[in-house]
């Protein structure tokens, strides 16, 4: 996409990959993304909508999690609870900041062929006993309780990710939450909290956009495939 022609709320810059930097229109990448999912829903009323506002109707799938129309979040329900979940994000990892190392450091063999030198220099992860999750229930967010893991190996909060001390050489579960780190940077925090949440509400925890993107990408890894994956999430979100 040509960027310079776009108004500067509209665009996006990534994260900087061998010197380049890939520049996306965040306002098509809203309207992709809305009408990737229009075939699931009765009706669309995208008009003045934000990115996350449209993703957070729409409806969830299969009877394992199904919820009526009056409990699922609505927009105005996340814009309340967002401030009280990112604050806890940010208190999170600023208790683990004296702990938290730059993925870099680690020593991967594999990962600087999928991401850039910047990205795994300003990445960090923190190696935990028990990863962090929020407190759903003290945050108003309790619903989401069943589409989570109980006692995850890693979850990723802003440019930051835990991962159990057991798994901590495991250059795949680094892989994953990579590139969640890059979903955050591309998305932004609300942007990505309201994707996430609706993806959850939707398709659970498994199948949730977000959530097989980064898992597609790590079969990938697995298999030995080389690739930017930087590149690879921007495209797979400004897609048509």
């Amino acid at each position: 996409m040509v960027a310079k022609h776009l108004p500067l709320a509209n665009r996006c810059k990534s994260v900087a990959s061998g010197g380049t930097y890939l520049v996306f229109d965040m306002g098509r990448l809203r309207s992709t993304l809305i009408r990737h999912y229009a075939h699931i829903r009765s009706s669309v009323l995208v008009a003045q909508r934000t990115f996350y506002y449209a993703l957070l109707q729409v409806p969830s799938l299969g009877s394992d999690i199904a919820r009526s129309a009056s409990s699922r979040t609505t927009p105005e329900r996340f814009q309340a609870l967002y401030p009280g979940l990112i604050g806890w994000i940010r208190g999170t990892l600023a208790a683990h900041a004296a702990h938290a190392r730059p993925v870099a450091s680690a020593g991967f063999e594999r990962l600087p062929h999928y991401f850039s030198e910047n990205l795994l220099a300003s990445a960090k992860f923190v190696a935990v006993d028990q990863v962090p999750t929020p407190p759903l229930q003290e945050l108003g967010l309790s619903r989401f309780a069943a589409f989570l893991l109980n006692d995850p190996d890693g979850i990723t909060y802003l440019d930051t990710y835990f991962v159990r001390r057991v798994r901590a050489t495991d250059e795949a579960l680094h892989f994953h939450e990579l590139i969640h780190v890059v979903q955050w940077l591309l998305l932004g925090p609300e942007y990505f909290l309201g994707a996430y949440a609706a993806g959850l509400e939707g398709f659970g925890y498994r199948d949730s956009p977000l959530e097989r993107m980064a898992y597609d990408a790590q079969s990938a890894f697995a298999t030995g495939q080389v690739f930017d994956a930087e590149k690879l999430v921007a495209q797979k979100l400004s897609r048509q």
